[in-house]
């Protein structure tokens, strides 16, 4: 049976539930996110929503290069990519909820699988540095709200 973990964090953004999606919309975000140092090869459907992107992550000693793509999604409320990389793969899931007018709570839930045998020596440790930097990458994304424009609208 392989090796699993899960992370979650949830974030209060000061932004309306749209304005939020909008912004799960970009590659840009995700370069921030879940131990992502860099995004490429964006693909969006013909409304302009996110559909797959290449990545690149730095986790503990490891490069990981991988894909991940729109499995779910509920406009503008959830999303669910599933990830998948040669020593790793699991899913994100993005809950959207809108309590109050231009407030917005994000909750986020990381699972990852360790592939192979070689992979599950190392994935302690690469599990461990994506997971942990959950947290205060979701709080870093809620704080680029509270700037004047918040995150930029274009794509790519």
């Amino acid at each position: 049976m392989a090796r699993s973990d899960a992370y979650q964090h949830r974030v209060t953004v000061p932004a309306s539930r749209t304005r939020v999606w909008i912004a799960l919309q970009q590659p840009a975000t995700w370069a921030s996110l879940a131990g992502v140092r860099e995004v490429s090869d964006p693909v969006f459907d013909d409304h302009g929503h996110l559909k797959s992107y290449r990545w690149k992550a730095a986790a503990g000693p490891r490069h990981i290069e991988g894909a991940s793509k729109v499995v779910r999604s509920r406009i503008p409320s959830s999303m669910v990519l599933e990830v998948d990389a040669s020593e790793v793969s699991g899913t994100i899931a993005v809950q959207l909820e809108e309590p109050k007018p231009r407030t917005t709570i994000v909750s986020a839930r990381l699972v990852l699988e360790a592939h192979g045998v070689l992979s599950s020596i190392f994935f302690p440790i690469v599990s461990q540095a994506i997971g942990e930097g959950l947290p205060a990458q979701l709080e870093a994304f809620a704080r680029r709200f509270t700037e004047r424009s918040g995150p930029s609208r274009r794509r790519g």
